[in-house]
Order: structure tokens, then sequence, then C-alpha cells
């Protein structure tokens, strides 16, 4: 079970950040991550620099003998640092020290239909681990991280070990609650935050379904 201390430690790092001095001047952008493309290596940034706690969560999770940890989910409005001017995600993993295996991956739903920057916290805090990869499916629905030791300095997350500040900086204007998957051979859902999902996004998922439900008459 992940422990107060952890938490604490997690939040107290995201606290820090938040009460940053602002960054003068246009906010920096990193490449933004287009559906179906990779960001390799990602960019580390000094995001957020600001803005509003609007939602968090920390939720545990749980593949019995093999992993246990925590996400920590964070929602935040008015990030300067944000080239979208719309709400910023933040992620982070904590693998429990009792776990068995490492962490290689991260990925949340809920982003298609919207623009997406994505980075990582940088400097990273001591101990803690960049991703090596970002990138989106091709309907731009799935964001992942991926941890991979060796490759662009990046390691996995290890037993004990807690991932850095997972960043996505977006035009999205309200949030929802939707899942996530931490992987690494087994895949663990949990709760957790992305944008409420974009009109023409929900459009074709309805379209979509009545094509199978068509489908299954036949």
């Amino acid at each position: 079970m992940f422990t107060g201390l952890c938490a604490r430690r997690v939040w107290s790092a995201l606290g820090s950040a938040l009460t940053l001095s602002l960054v003068a001047g246009a906010p920096a952008l990193a490449d933004p991550l287009l559906p179906g493309t990779s960001l390799v290596p990602v960019i580390g940034e000094p995001d957020p620099t600001g803005g509003t706690t609007v939602a968090w969560m920390s939720q545990p999770f749980n593949s019995p003998g093999f992993y246990s940890g925590t996400l920590t989910s964070v929602v935040i409005s008015g990030d300067p640092s944000n080239p979208y001017g719309g709400l910023t995600f933040v992620y982070i993993i904590n693998n429990e020290p009792t776990s068995r295996h490492s962490l290689g991956r991260l990925t949340v739903n809920g982003y298609g239909g919207f623009l997406v920057d994505a980075s990582f916290k940088s400097p990273v805090a001591l101990g803690d681990t960049a991703p090596a990869i970002a990138d989106r499916d091709a309907v731009g629905d799935m964001i992942g991280f991926s941890f991979f030791a060796g490759l662009n300095g990046s390691n996995r997350v290890l037993p004990g070990g807690v991932s850095a500040m997972l960043v996505l900086q977006t035009n999205a204007t309200s949030w929802t609650d939707t899942f996530a998957s931490v992987i690494n051979g087994n895949v663990v859902t949990v709760p957790t935050f992305s944008p409420v999902p974009a009109p023409g996004a929900a459009a074709l998922g309805v379209i979509g379904l009545a094509a199978a439900s068509r489908r299954r008459r036949r």
C-alpha cells in the first residue's frame, strides 16, 4: 500500500513546482505531440510554472505478485507556461519498495481532438526517473510515456522509485474522470483525469458504435 510519506513527498514536489516565480516572456513550446507520432527523446521543460490546482487525486494500483504503487494526477488551470492556454495535466508514478518488478510505461486515454504539448518537469528531482519516449496513437486519444533502461538516459521506474512529473499541456477548458494503464508485462488500470472529450471525437465515437451495432444485427 502506498505510504502517506510517499504521497506527501510527491505532493510537496508538485507544490514546490507550482509556487515558482513566473517565467518572463512567452512560454516555451516543445514539439507538439500529434496523433500517430512520438517524441524521442521527450523534452524536459520547467513546466508548469504556476497556475491553480483544480483537481487532484492519488490512486493506488496493484498487480498481485508483480508490482504496486500509486498514480498521482493533477489538473492545473492558468499555467502561464502552457502554450495552448488551456488545462495542464500532470501525472506522477510511484513504485512501491515492496514491488518485485520495475515499471515501464504509463498510458492515459481521453486526449482525442485536443492540442497536446508533452514534456517532463526539468530539472528532474533527485532520484526521480525521466521518461525516454512520449507517443500518441493514430486516433489521438491515447498518450503514453515509456521508460527504458539506457535509452536517452532514462531507466525503468524501479521498486521504491518515482517518475518525473509527466506533463501534458493542452487547449482543453474542462476535465473529467478517465483511466490510465500502468504497464510492465502486466497491465493495471487506475483512475485519473483527462480533458472532457471534444465534440468531434464524441461524434466519431457515436458513429463507430452505430456501425458496430449494424454489424451485430447482420
